[in-house]
């Protein structure tokens, strides 16, 4: 968008407000005239009324000062009036004529217009300290910083762990703990329970050896009679076929122990021991 300059809306203005103030006393010279011959024209006519504009920025309204005066920000512009014919004689005497830098008589003049631009003033004191403003949000938290080594030292690191020292010498000895509760019963009764069997050549035995009543059987097994007059190489003939602890919901009832044992021998009887190992239990 092109703005105008400051000078030419000023010539501007300055030209329309000449022209209404030229043209509003042609309007007030016509009241005068009459319809007679143009003996009128030679007659001097004197301007009565006075005229003022109100101009602003690239706009001007004519007014009536004795019943209206401008706007704020409105600049007023008014006419001259001629002298009467009292205050021309008061002043010289002889035919009217011109005088230099006078507007002619019977005519409008326009006032002088607005100068230019005065210099700037000088500023003002400063006003009072304005009121103290918000609190801000608080900055972020900084970094940490390095630990302090007291005056005159610089920091080090930590050093490498030492080697062990030596075992000190062993303490004295303790005061006697207090005495442990007593232990539940254990086993008792203690004892083996054997059965002697033979086995003849190329055939099958089995046996059993039964704890006495009121006890039962921790283990057991069966291996060749210690006491038999065969014992040699026994146990290359004897072949184990069952080796178990007997229940108490078997054949007459206890706790034992069974065994059958096959003779693999062709000429050779075999004579061996099924034993039990009984106990009491509490």
């Amino acid at each position: 968008m092109v703005t105008s300059h400051r000078c030419l809306r000023r010539a501007t203005t300055s030209v329309l407000v000449g022209v209404a103030l030229i043209g509003g006393g042609i309007l007030l010279l016509g009241d005068r005239f009459d319809t007679a011959g143009g003996s009128a024209l030679n007659q001097p006519v004197r301007v009565e009324a006075h005229i003022v504009a109100c101009v602003a920025d690239e706009s001007m309204r004519l007014i009536n000062p004795d019943r209206e005066r401008c706007r704020p920000g409105e600049r007023e512009l008014a006419s001259e009036r001629s002298p009467s014919p009292g205050e021309a004689g008061a002043t010289r005497s002889g035919p009217p004529g011109n005088v230099p830098g006078a507007a002619p008589a019977g005519l409008l003049s326009l006032s002088s217009l607005s100068g230019s631009t005065g210099p700037v003033g000088l500023p003002g004191p400063a006003g009072p300290p304005g009121p103290p403003g918000p609190a801000g949000p608080p900055g972020p938290a900084g970094k940490a910083g390095a630990p302090d080594a007291g005056p005159g030292r610089a920091a080090t690191a930590a050093g490498a762990t030492g080697s062990g020292g030596p075992s000190g010498p062993p303490g004295p000895a303790g005061p006697a703990g207090a005495p442990g509760r007593a232990g539940a019963d254990g086993v008792s009764g203690f004892e083996i329970v054997t059965a002697k069997m033979a086995v003849a050549t190329r055939e099958s035995a089995a046996g059993e050896a039964r704890c006495p009543a009121g006890k039962v059987a921790v283990g057991g097994g069966v291996l060749p009679d210690p006491e038999s007059p065969r014992r040699a190489g026994a146990e290359d003939r004897m072949d184990v076929v069952v080796s178990a602890p007997l229940l108490p919901g078997g054949d007459g009832g206890g706790y034992g122990w069974t065994a059958t044992v096959k003779n693999t021998s062709t000429s050779v009887p075999l004579a061996v021991v099924v034993a039990a190992i009984c106990v009491t239990l509490r």
